[in-house]
């Protein structure tokens, strides 16, 4: 339950377990490993008898498909065997600027966690990212900034460049999933630009963010 819980942003997950006798060694490493690959698909099904582990579904576009298979087979206990195939869904039909906007403003509103160094996405999240970048893609007339923030604490020299490499490990993985490199770029602010006072820790929270700019 706590892995699913972490693993499915903004899902509700209902608690229908019961304790029982006779896992297989390494079962709950596979059930981590299976749930993180579940959370990153647009849509599956996951199914673990014994040392057998089924996973089906689509990715949300082909190199993200191509990413959750590679990971999945690195993490799953070797004494586990997979099953099941992926796909990848079919992209959406495209988005206007203002469809674009609203769509990634959703999603962006739960925070994107990066690795202690900035230099990737934080696996759990991973399926936000994947969601995001599903969005871009349909977004095919209109330019994209993606704009990292931070607050006050700190050095405002070093909060710009590390905001300026949140956003560009993000473009990265648009351009990686086939967006077009001219129409997305990133742009590190610091602390410049706050949409709340840095007097509490929430507010705080609420200045450290990702924001999509869509023209």
């Amino acid at each position: 339950m706590e892995a699913a819980r972490r693993r499915f942003f903004g899902a509700t997950v209902a608690d229908r377990l019961s304790i029982a006798t006779g896992a297989p060694p390494n079962f709950i490493e596979a059930v981590d490993a299976s749930l993180a690959a579940l959370s990153r698909l647009a849509e599956g099904r996951l199914s673990i008898r014994g040392a057998n582990v089924t996973l089906t579904g689509a990715a949300h576009y082909d190199e993200a498909r191509a990413e959750v298979e590679a990971a999945f087979a690195a993490a799953l206990p070797k004494s586990f065997r997979n099953d099941g195939r992926l796909g990848a869904r079919a992209a959406g039909s495209p988005l206007d600027a203002a469809a674009c906007r609203t769509a990634l403003t959703d999603l962006a509103r739960t925070p994107i966690i990066f690795e202690t160094d900035d230099s990737a996405v934080a696996a759990d999240s991973a399926p936000l990212v994947d969601a995001l970048t599903a969005t871009v893609l349909r977004c095919q007339g209109a330019t994209i900034e993606v704009a990292a923030h931070t607050d006050n604490f700190g050095i405002e020299e070093i909060n710009r460049s590390r905001t300026k490499r949140r956003a560009q490990v993000l473009v990265d993985r648009l351009i990686k999933a086939g967006a077009d490199s001219s129409r997305v770029s990133a742009a590190g602010y610091g602390s410049e630009r706050p949409v709340a006072p840095n007097d509490s820790d929430e507010n705080r929270a609420r200045n450290r963010r990702i924001e999509f700019v869509v023209r």
